[in-house]
């Protein structure tokens, strides 16, 4: 049998293979295994090159990126700084920069001021702009703030020579001191200190105040005692000028030349109460001085000493005072006070250029005429103080008689149709009657059958026996009085009827029945107090002046 033949050993020398013929002793040749492993080597290659690159692709973007990045940044904020140019860098100081611009300071920031035109307007917080906005419906602007609409409050002081009774304690001193405000003595001294204090307390109400007092005049004197002081009372009770018109005019006149001798403190265009400026005429202390370079009387608009030997001396006074001296015109001094208000005071008409020119918080400058806008909110009263009745113009047909002034102020005297009588008032049979409003009045014209009281002015039946009345009786109201110079009602600068209210504290040691009649037709209240007693003064006083405002009227 044949054997398997072994296969022939390589010859020395020959490096153990043959490139043609060689093969691998598990039967692969040796040209594939190179091949094989070529292209193990290149995709080794490959990957190993790929990862590197990749590796150092993102290793050196990283770096490039950030080297770049901080170059770029640096280079564009250099460049930005460069270009940017601050626009406020050369503000002065009175300057303040806002939106980019230089702007100047034209007010306090976050200060509030009112417009002419009655908005509250506010400075921004730069204090470069003002902001105005409207008040809320009832609101009037004063002081840069909304506030009800003040009230007018004009008090009528009884100055007449029975307020200086001595009552039974304070003490009296001689002149200059007499009595303090802290324990008078006079029926005088006791009114001013119950004035003053509630002048001096804070109201709840928001009020303007202004003073008047019976016809009186600045009089030097030698020898002043406590019951004048540096004033004396017009022997006529009337105004110096005083020619009888039942009208003044709006033009200067002697009213507007005279009005100080009745109107000493008046409301002035500033939206304070005025409450201090009254006060001063009530604590009790007088002082005039000298006014140098004046030596004739007929120049001096104070107290004048007649010298006669070395030249006229002309004083003034540095702190006036209300003294107890002369008549009680009470008429004529309410006529005094509805000329002052209806000229001076509720101006509504009056023709203007600016706001200024109507002399008034109230008002402003509209297309050419002063106006209130809230007019028909505010309420303007007569707070009439008196010891006594009437002294000068007692007639119940005299024009200047208390009640038909009080009349004529509230609703109006005669009349032929409605619009001829004050507001709220309407023509009945001839006669302006009041028609509506929170008062007495109203209510007796109003109510079948109802009267008033003879000695206060409450509502009583006239077919009862008037038990409702105390003392008094139940009456009807009965004034047919008509003015001959047909001045019926009291006008303003626009020709329309204006209505006051009068309100009437007594301080008679009974009722006086002309008083009592004032308050009625005036339509206030009637108050009867001692005049010994400063608690009952007092409680009258806030009593008249509490004055609620009108909230959301227009």
């Amino acid at each position: 049998m044949a054997s398997c033949a072994s296969a022939p050993e390589a010859a020395p020398g020959s490096g153990g293979s043959d490139a043609d013929t060689t093969a691998t002793g598990d039967g692969v040749d040796d040209a594939d295994a190179v091949e094989d492993i070529s292209q193990i080597d290149e995709d080794t290659t490959e990957d190993v090159t790929e990862d590197v690159t990749e590796d150092v692709t993102e290793d050196v973007t990283e770096d490039v990126t950030e080297d770049v990045t901080e170059d770029v940044t640096e280079d564009v904020t250099e460049d930005v700084t460069e270009d940017i140019v601050d626009p406020c860098a050369d503000c002065p100081e009175d300057h303040v920069c806002k939106e980019e611009q230089c702007r100047p300071i034209i007010c306090t920031p976050n200060e509030s001021e009112c417009t002419e035109e009655g908005l509250v307007t506010k400075c921004g917080p730069f204090g470069a702009d003002w902001y105005p906005f409207p008040c809320a419906a009832g609101f009037a602007c004063y002081n840069g703030q909304c506030k009800p609409p003040f009230a007018n409050v004009l008090l009528v002081f009884d100055t007449s020579g029975s307020m200086d009774e001595v009552l039974n304690f304070g003490t009296t001193l001689p002149w200059p001191l007499c009595e303090t405000i802290e324990d008078p003595a006079t029926k005088m001294g006791v009114c001013k200190s119950a004035f003053h204090s509630v002048l001096a307390s804070d109201s709840e109400s928001p009020l303007r105040y202004s003073l008047a007092r019976f016809p009186q005049e600045e009089s030097y004197s030698g020898f002043p005692g406590c019951s004048s002081g540096y004033y004396d009372y017009l022997w006529s009770g009337k105004m110096t000028g005083d020619d009888g018109s039942h009208a003044t005019s709006l033009e200067p006149d002697w009213f507007s030349d005279n009005m100080g001798e009745v109107i000493i403190v008046p409301f002035g265009n500033g939206g304070t109460d005025n409450a201090e400026a009254v006060q001063a005429w009530m604590d009790g202390t007088e002082a005039i001085h000298e006014v140098p370079g004046i030596t004739d009387c007929a120049l001096c608009g104070g107290p004048c000493d007649n010298n006669f030997s070395g030249g006229d001396v002309c004083y003034e006074h540095t702190d006036p005072e209300l003294r107890p001296v002369g008549s009680t015109p009470l008429g004529r001094t309410l006529f005094y006070a509805g000329e002052y208000l209806r000229r001076f005071v509720l101006v509504d008409g009056k023709p203007c250029g600016e706001s200024g020119d109507c002399e008034s918080p109230n008002h402003a400058c509209i297309a050419g005429e002063c106006v209130d806008p809230l007019k028909d909110c505010r309420e303007t009263v007569i707070v009439l103080f008196t010891d006594g009745g009437e002294t000068e113009n007692g007639s119940s047909s005299d024009f200047y008689n208390p009640v038909n002034q009080a009349k004529r102020l509230h609703m109006g005297l005669s009349c032929t149709e409605d619009s001829e009588c004050a507001p709220g008032s309407g023509c009945h049979l001839g006669i302006c009657v009041i028609s509506s409003g929170a008062s007495v009045a109203a209510e007796v014209f109003t109510t079948p059958n109802a009267g008033y009281c003879s000695q206060s002015v409450e509502t009583c039946d006239l077919t009862g026996f008037g038990t409702e009345c105390g003392a008094g009786y139940c009456q009807a109201p009965e004034n047919t009085f008509s003015d001959g110079q047909g001045v019926q009602t009291l006008r303003g600068w626009n020709e329309l009827p204006i209505q006051l209210k009068i309100h009437v504290i007594d301080a008679s040691s009974y009722p006086e029945s002309t008083n009592v009649d004032i308050a009625f037709w005036g339509g206030g209240q009637y108050i009867n107090v001692d005049a010994a007693s400063y608690a009952e003064i007092a409680d009258a006083i806030l009593a008249v002046t509490d004055i609620k405002p009108n909230i959301g009227c227009q």
